[in-house]
């Protein structure tokens, strides 16, 4: 039967011996010194000769309840067999040069960082929390988180989201049929999506039928010029989210101010708080509120058109051909054009001239932002999570590590 030395010797550092313990309140120290001759960590040779040695501490994980630091003789050596001329080979000692641990305790950081902030790590295992970052850091990018990979990748979404203040953003580029973050870059202008298409080659752009996408002109630009079998769609959300800023709130607000010089207080206030009646989808109303709904737009006719166009808009996205979504919007912007709604005139001519392809699109693939959007929403989470990571490559593996697929078969558009 083992001692408890051997045991140690045996299981944790292998190749050396515990020549003693220095007792310690608090932090005990085991001396360790090598039993044999160095190995080379070129070639893994033993035949070596010591050139020189030197005292290291390496923290190592808690022991009966205490933390343990390692007192270990270093050897630098030179092999017989390639000449090389460096530091032994120590198979217990983390293979990371960011910190000075064994290897089990860097397995055990490594561990806590997926669950826990790097504060948090940092305090637990008493080591510096920019080591704890770089740790974890060097794991990510040595598994298949931190290699870029299209993989069989065919519908794509694409958004930005803000990474600091002052109009600081990042792009992310997702698998729609998995939920995979494929891809994380700074900046949301053409350049930015361009160098996602670089890493992707000629063959894995010509893979991609489809991508959506907000109204973005700078990433329909890069889509349209980089992958010639694609199609843009634009999201529906967003569509209507647009219209409900540029037409209805513009008309909501000059009511109101109108109310508000006629003194009409009652109707002012109402009209104030109409803005979420307003953009709403119309089904999901209770009845109190489209009893609202309906009085505030039996006041003004304008604003009655205008929202009935808002709801026609949803029937666009839910066409079986691009034949009959093409003349559904012919037909919306025809009445659209008719409308004499100024705000609503304007917003189809801009929609027809600049947008028209990637609503119709939608009729190929039914495809939108949505995931991509909660994605979104998660990675404000982690950015909240560490209170801002300066490092952007580290937090662009976090991301990927945190959205790496769903294991369930492929969704079908």
């Amino acid at each position: 039967m083992l001692s408890i030395q051997e045991y140690l010797e045996k299981n944790f550092f292998p190749g050396y011996k515990i020549a003693g313990v220095i007792e310690d309140s608090n932090t005990p120290h085991i001396v360790l010194e090598p039993k044999s001759s160095g190995v080379c960590q070129a070639c893994g040779s033993s035949q070596t000769n010591i050139h020189d040695y030197y005292q290291r501490y390496i923290s190592d994980l808690p022991m009966l309840g205490k933390n343990v630091i390692i007192d270990v003789k270093v050897r630098r050596v030179i092999c017989k067999c390639c000449n090389h001329k460096g530091v032994e080979l120590i198979s217990w000692l983390a293979k990371t040069k960011y910190a000075h641990c064994t290897e089990r305790k860097v397995k055990e950081i490594v561990k806590d960082c997926h669950k826990d902030t790097i504060k948090d790590v940092s305090i637990r295992h008493k080591v510096n929390h920019v080591a704890v970052k770089d740790i974890h850091k060097e794991y990510l990018m040595s598994t298949q988180t931190g290699r870029f990979s299209l993989g069989n990748s065919t519908i794509l979404g694409v958004d930005e989201f803000s990474i600091a203040k002052h109009h600081t953003y990042a792009t992310v580029v997702v698998d729609l049929q998995t939920s995979r973050v494929i891809w994380v870059g700074k900046g949301k202008t053409i350049s930015t999506l361009n160098k996602f298409f670089h890493l992707c080659g000629k063959e894995g752009c010509k893979q991609i039928k489809a991508v959506a996408m907000d109204q973005n002109a700078s990433f329909e630009t890069s889509v349209k010029s980089k992958c010639p079998n694609a199609v843009v769609v634009y999201d529906l959300f967003h569509m209507i989210s647009k219209y409900g800023l540029t037409v209805l709130s513009q008309m909501r607000t000059k009511l109101a101010e109108k109310y508000k010089e006629s003194g009409n207080r009652s109707g002012y206030y109402d009209m104030k708080g109409a803005r979420w009646i307003l953009l709403g989808n119309n089904c999901n109303l209770k009845t109190d509120a489209r009893e609202r709904l309906n009085t505030i737009l039996s006041w003004n006719k304008p604003l009655e058109i205008a929202y009935m166009l808002k709801e026609q808009i949803r029937d666009l996205y839910f066409c079986a051909s691009i034949e009959e979504a093409t003349n559904k919007w012919n037909q919306w912007k025809e009445l659209a054009l008719a409308s004499g709604v100024e705000e609503v005139i304007k917003f189809a001519k801009i929609q027809d001239r600049k947008y028209k392809d990637g609503i119709i699109n939608s009729a190929l693939f039914k495809i939108g932002t949505s995931i991509v959007e909660g994605i979104n929403n998660k990675i404000k989470v982690l950015k909240r999570k560490a209170y801002g990571l300066r490092d952007f490559d580290y937090f662009t593996l976090l991301i990927k590590a945190a959205f790496p697929g769903k294991d369930a078969l492929p969704r079908n558009f």
